[in-house]
């Protein structure tokens, strides 16, 4: 019987460990890379960005994709910046594409990285919440679909919290990653 509050910490450590090392990185990329991640750095480095393009460019489109994926998924300043750069790079057409597959795939990781951290537990409290939070819940759970595109169009709600809401009001993943996709175009 000793064992059982041990493993219950260790279960919850284990839960909160994606969320935490999204926050670690997220605060080491913020100090690191502030400078790195701006239009002056863009501007600068203008001339080497397009020569490395143009001699490798699925290189480039991977590094590209896997640069904005992590800024999102780890919420580090720099998503705009990234998101010009990739219609700078590689135009309208595949920039756009890149931009918003990045964008996702970012988006979910963080997502899913919050559910298995908090969502479970979470939820749990809104469920059984009563009042403002309990109706805000119920609003949202009963149209998720215009609720997902909205937080993804109204440009007050901030990027980072359109990803983390929805995991902690047990939105389907399925639903959250097409609802991010085609919310984030027009942006």
């Amino acid at each position: 019987m000793t064992d059982m509050p041990h493993s219950r910490q260790d279960s919850a450590l284990m839960r909160r460990l994606p969320i935490l090392a999204i926050l670690a990185v997220a605060v080491a990329g913020a100090l690191l890379f502030r400078d790195h991640l701006s239009f002056q750095a863009l501007a600068e480095n203008r001339e080497a960005l397009i020569a490395f393009r143009d001699a490798n460019f699925a290189v480039a489109a991977a590094a590209f994709v896997l640069a904005y994926v992590g800024i999102v998924a780890f919420s580090l300043p720099g998503a705009t910046v990234a998101t010009l750069t990739g219609g700078f790079l590689f135009g309208v057409f595949p920039g756009t594409l890149f931009n918003v597959v990045a964008a996702t795939a970012g988006a979910t990781a963080i997502f899913l990285a919050a559910r298995w951290g908090f969502g479970e537990r979470l939820a749990a409290r809104m469920d059984a919440s009563e009042g403002l939070v309990r109706r805000m819940k119920a609003g949202i759970d009963a149209n998720q679909w215009p609720m997902l595109f909205l937080i993804r169009l109204v440009p007050a709600v901030p990027f980072f919290a359109a990803n983390l809401v929805p995991a902690f009001v047990n939105v389907p993943t399925h639903r959250f990653v097409i609802s991010t996709f085609f919310g984030i175009i027009p942006g």
